[in-house]
């Protein structure tokens, strides 16, 4: 544990720019609010998270109507399908420790949508990948994806290490082999010892069930 906070010193950075692509949607950090990214000696690699991201995306709506069809024409198909467009505009509010990930982003667009619609905007349905519809995983990786996407570049320059990423893992129920257990949040930051040495960190910041901290030295 102490290696793990030795590798990241106190320090509070400004972030100025950032975005990740996320499938068909692209988020860019909102130059017109304060983004922060707060790392403390006692907190280690759980940064406090003040962000605000930006983005739009284009929501389709399948309509079927009925076709005159005249007396003398062949009555095949009586529908037609019309797609109607609409723009939605969301932002991704972020506060909070990057532990408790899932509990700090607040998605909110116009017009509003709920926060399970806007996900499926913003990743053309990703959430459903698991086959459970699971809204809070959604959130997990949203926000893992588009905190870090090409931010954590910015991060790892400015704390002076090679590599730093948090990411989202699910916490599997050893006895069962199961994923029941919920959503981790990861980090993992590393420093090159020489060129060809490097040592890294990584750590599952929101469980006290697993061992606190892998080390890694990779050659």
């Amino acid at each position: 544990m102490e290696t793990s906070i030795s590798l990241v010193r106190k320090e509070k950075l400004t972030l100025h720019n950032g975005q990740v692509n996320l499938f068909a949607s692209q988020l860019r950090l909102d130059t017109g609010e304060e983004n922060t990214a707060q790392f403390s000696a006692k907190r280690g690699l759980d940064p406090y998270l003040k962000l605000q991201l930006r983005t739009s995306a284009t929501e389709t709506t399948r309509d079927a109507v009925r076709t005159n069809t005249s007396s003398s024409e062949i009555a095949d198909p009586l529908t037609a399908n019309l797609d109607s467009f609409q723009t939605v505009r969301i932002r991704a509010r972020i506060e909070g420790y990057a532990s408790q990930l899932t509990n700090s982003i607040e998605l909110t667009s116009i017009p509003p949508r709920s926060q399970r619609e806007i996900i499926t905007l913003l990743g053309g349905g990703f959430v459903n990948t698991l086959g459970r519809g699971d809204t809070t995983l959604g959130l997990a990786n949203l926000a893992g994806s588009a905190v870090f996407g090409s931010v954590q570049g910015e991060i790892s320059d400015r704390l002076g290490l090679s590599e730093f990423r948090i990411f989202s893992t699910p916490l599997i129920n050893d006895r069962d082999r199961t994923s029941n257990s919920g959503i981790g949040i990861a980090a993992e930051a590393g420093i090159d010892i020489t060129e060809d040495v490097s040592f890294s960190v990584l750590k599952i910041l929101n469980t006290d069930r697993l061992p606190p901290s892998w080390f890694g030295l990779s050659h």
